[in-house]
């Protein structure tokens, strides 16, 4: 027996997908509500294609046809046919019949209810009533009332709601073991009155039509699993027959998921189309070599041995990357690579200019029913990628999509690795493509392409030659990819008295020029790793004849800049933050940030998506904004600064050339997505952050507990920890889909996170671009349902987020990816002119100091002049920033936010956004010079920045 299952275009559709299929042995069908006609519906039963109909949930109200699409004419059409609709489709269902639909008490949103039902077929093997288990996961603002005398209710709330608990780690006995340790027990609070009985399940009393408003799809609900099951019985019985020879493989793992996933042989022998070998190009080969334990030699602290290679080879130039795991505690491995090799390229990738006609007004979205829905026109714009290789040759083309470069690309790159390869290399990135993903590439991802970014949508690097860093064991590894006909295998792992004696101008077996160019770096990098080993051994050029002396002062001029660096940030550590930094402090060129939308807009924001979240559009909205300045700190500075300040797993340079000049320092602790090379994916969603206080242990502690027991932070967490399972569901295999780790805290240097896992074995056929498209954006940085809150978020926010809210990583051609969650960075760029606007008189009223991150702020006393207006007068003279650290021409960037539910106070959300912006703020500070972080002005800014006039199409 087959599904058919309708998508009101909502963030949870293929979390039913998945459970539909473990239920019912048969993967279903599945539509979006506005692209299947009735008549094809109509087809599809009559051909016994499909046997019954599931609605899912979805944004905004089952009376509005946009929000609801083919779905009416579903319920009134298909009258024989077993139709169970969840959520919209349980409204839509006692809608249709003349039930109605109103606001509930409240709204709602990643919270659980006991359930008590009638013991209707549907709830069969099914506990009820309050304390027997029968425990829900409610997203809904709307609830079924007034109920025909053609429909029946068949389960109700007993009791309120609460915010889900977590059991200790071990063994649990879930229900029916589709649920991960998730607990209802012990509510951490609970809604009685109001919501003791609202419908929670009705039934049509002539037509096998149900609905239940909860999620039974949710990771949190029990016995969701049988409830699917129950309602594939109730089908079978009523059709009178059973269709099993469409059944399913056997799962692909034993036992209830959640515990490990056993990954599949490398490479795979069913290689996704992506990953193919065109036609027309010869094959790619590896040449490595692993230096054991050099970096120990050459580091004074646990995270600058990586830092000195990157300074010593790569010099901070641009077009340079540094994949930095800066908390090595939490990652292992690091990424180093630069410009050079005959397969290197800078990427670039703008999207065709918005067309969009998104209103600007946040205010007047949402009416109470007769808001729009564009989801039905959604469409992939395009754009034009720029290529530059490492000779200065440019190529412009124009695509469909980013995301369909990119596997032409990967599928022209296809790798021939050889088994010692695949022993003796123990990390995925070996070669491949380094840089970011924007956010705007939502437009390609069902979003609308609203607003153009001044910086590129993609840029990337084809990096043909990178250094690997292992932190856990302190190994170096070099690597190369050059392009072969050759039948043999790669080249594998060469001994360095190979590769440092091989004369490659001598009679040897003859070699492609490619191959000639991957030795000869090798050669060279080993060399310059070996000399900096040799200096961390003997400290002196007296005992090093073969090294001049400016290599010996290398490794003692790092130590004593690390030394300098770190004492400035441990005497200005995080918690200073909260102290005030008077003007009389400030330099006069040190330029204040200020907010793209004032303190005022921004909590205005919010309360245009706190009605969104009150009338049913959406569950959970991502807010930012973003603290922007001219005249940036000195890249490397800066990114030096913060990745002591604020060390994390996920931390970046990206430092891109060209007309742009774009530099992205980033100190992320969020994984956006991994696929590794037993074709597991990985996302480690963040939803819940607190300040940390190292200063002073019982109050840090106090402050993780507090996090922990949040009933807020839960909620948001919850709800996208769904949202990521549904990604997931869209390319992984059946069952597979699990959460290992849910809404654990981990502490960072400046702030605690409440984080989640969720794992899935992907499926058999899927390349990694359709991995990665699935989920971009990250849903921790947009919200859920996903399209249509990236919809009020288009209005509301006007501007493009960028580089910020993206992802950036590597995607390797072994077939493997690792991208992060661009947030706590710092986008730097070249391409704007800073000009001072016209006096206007105005009397500056407050001014946001450091005290104000921490949510404190100050009038200025009378005739004492704003930081904005002391800087702009000085730079009228002065152009070159601030002690000679600031660049002039030059624009930063700092991306913050926060998740806004419908518990969110106004006035914390603001101050949640500032915290996130504390690191950046801090490091920025340091590299000014200042006593403190660098200083927030919340009025309108004197200066503007002009962006450069560019083709759309130029990098």
């Amino acid at each position: 027996m087959r599904s058919l299952l309708l998508d009101n275009y909502d963030s949870y559709t293929y979390n039913l997908y998945q459970l539909i299929s473990e239920a019912c042995g048969v993967e279903p069908l599945v539509y979006k509500n506005d692209e299947i006609s009735i008549k094809e519906i109509s087809k599809l039963l009559s051909e016994g294609v499909v046997d019954n109909i599931v609605i899912s949930p979805g944004p905004g109200t089952p009376t509005r046809k946009e929000d609801i699409g083919i779905c009416q004419s579903v319920l009134t059409t298909c009258k024989e046919v077993p139709i169970l609709g969840v959520c919209l489709g349980h409204q839509a269902l006692a809608a249709i019949n003349g039930g109605r639909v109103v606001r509930a008490p409240e709204p709602v949103h990643g919270r659980l209810s006991a359930v008590q039902h009638t013991g209707h077929p549907l709830f069969a093997d099914i506990p009820s009533g309050s304390g027997q288990g029968f425990e829900v996961v409610r997203y809904h603002s709307l609830v079924v009332t007034d109920l025909p005398d053609c429909l029946e209710s068949i389960a109700w709330t007993c009791g309120g709601h609460h915010a889900v608990r977590l059991q200790q780690r071990g063994n649990t006995d879930d229900d029916d073991g589709h649920q991960e340790r998730c607990s209802t027990a012990d509510p951490i609070i609970t809604k009685e009155g109001r919501e003791a009985e609202l419908i929670m399940a009705i039934a049509h009393k002539s037509q096998p039509h149900f609905g239940v408003q909860f999620h039974p799809e949710s990771i949190c609900t029990k016995f969701g699993f049988q409830l699917l099951h129950n309602f594939y019985t109730i089908s079978q019985c009523y059709i009178g027959h059973t269709s099993i020879s469409r059944v399913l493989p056997d799962p692909p793992m034993e036992g209830p998921p959640g515990r490990s996933l056993p990954p599949r042989p490398w490479p795979s022998i069913h290689t996704a189309p992506a990953v193919g070998r065109l036609a027309d190009q010869d094959p790619l080969r590896l040449v490595w070599r692993c230096l054991p334990g050099l970096l120990s030699k050459v580091a004074v602290n646990k995270t600058s041995g990586s830092e000195l290679l990157f300074s010593r080879l790569l010099k901070w130039e641009k077009d340079t990357f540094w994949l930095d795991s800066s908390a090595t505690d939490r990652g292992r491995f690091s990424y180093m690579g630069g410009k050079g090799g005959s397969l290197w390229k800078r990427i670039s990738y703008r999207l065709h200019a918005s067309s969009s006609k998104t209103p600007q007004d946040g205010s007047k979205l949402y009416p109470e029913s007769d808001a729009p829905h564009s989801s039905s026109h959604h469409s992939r714009t395009g754009g034009v990628v720029t290529e530059e290789d490492s000779l200065g040759m440019v190529r412009e083309t124009c695509v469909s999509s980013f995301f369909d470069y990119m596997t032409e690309l990967i599928a022209g790159h296809s790798l021939v690795a050889s088994e010692s390869d695949a022993k003796g290399l123990p990390f995925n990135f070996w070669g491949g493509l380094v840089g970011y993903l924007g956010y705007e590439l939502k437009a390609e991802c069902g979003g609308q392409n609203a607003h153009t970014s001044p910086t590129p949508d993609a840029a990337f690097f084809l990096a043909d030659r990178v250094i690997a860093v292992d932190h856990l064991h302190g190994d170096v590894y070099v690597l190369a990819l050059y392009r072969s006909p050759s039948p043999q295998e790669g080249i594998g792992a060469l001994s360095s008295r190979q590769i440092l004696s091989t004369d490659l101008t001598s009679a040897e077996p003859p070699t492609s020029i490619m191959k000639e160019d991957a030795l000869h770096w090798l050669k060279i990098a080993m060399k310059e790793l070996l000399a900096l080993a040799v200096i961390g051994d003997h400290g002196s050029a007296l005992e090093s004849t073969s090294l001049n002396s400016s290599d010996v002062l290398i490794k003692q001029s790092h130590t004593h800049r690390d030394t300098q660096l770190t004492s400035k940030v441990q005497k200005h550590d995080v918690v200073s933050i909260d102290s005030e930094c008077s003007p009389s402090n400030v330099s006069s060129l040190v330029p204040p940030f200020h907010l793209r939308h004032s303190k005022e807009q921004y909590m205005a924001n919010i309360e245009v998506y706190r009605q969104a979240l009150h009338a049913g559009e959406s569950y959970e909205v991502c807010a930012t904004t973003a603290l922007e300045r001219p005249h940036a700190p000195e890249p490397s500075l800066l990114y030096s600064t913060l990745r002591r300040l604020n060390p994390a797993p996920y931390s970046s340079w990206l430092s891109i050339g060209g007309a742009d000049g774009l530099t992205v320092c980033c100190s992320s602790p969020e994984r956006f997505l991994s696929l590794d090379r037993g074709s597991v994916l990985e996302a480690r969603p963040i939803k819940g952050t607190a300040p940390r206080r190292p200063a002073d242990p019982v109050e840090d502690a106090r402050l993780a507990a507090e996090l922990a027991g949040s009933e807020k932070e839960r909620a948001e967490n919850l709800m996208i920890v769904d949202l990521l399972r549904n990604d997931l569901g869209r390319v992984c295999e059946v069952g597979s889909v699990h959460v290992p780790g849910l809404m654990e805290i981990e502490s960072y240097a400046t702030v605690h996170q409440m984080v989640s896992t969720v794992r899935g074995l992907r499926r058999e056929g899927t390349s990694l671009v359709e991995c990665i498209r699935a989920a971009f954006p990250g849903g921790s940085m947009t919200g859920a349902p996903k399209i249509r809150t990236m919809e009020i978020l288009d209005a509301c926010e006007g501007h493009a987020r960028g580089v910020y809210s993206g992802s950036l990583g590597f995607i390797s051609f072994n077939d493997t990816f690792d991208l992060n969650i661009v947030i706590r960075t710092a986008v730097i760029s070249q391409a704007y002119n800073v000009v001072n606007k016209p006096e206007s008189g105005r009397q500056v009223q407050r001014r946001s100091s450091s005290a104000e991150v921490s949510g404190s702020s100050h009038d200025i006393e009378g005739g004492q002049d704003s930081p904005s207006e002391r800087f702009a007068s000085s730079s009228r003279g002065a152009s070159d920033g601030c002690s000679g650290q600031l660049q002039s021409d030059s624009w930063v960037s700092i991306g913050a936010g926060g998740a806004i539910v419908v518990q969110s106070d106004t006035g914390s959300e603001y101050e949640e956004m500032r915290l996130k912006a504390r690191a950046l703020l801090q490091a920025t500070g340091l590299c000014d010079g200042l006593h403190g972080p660098a200083i927030v002005d919340d009025a309108a800014a004197p200066y503007q920045r002009v962006e450069r006039v560019m083709s759309r199409g130029t990098f």
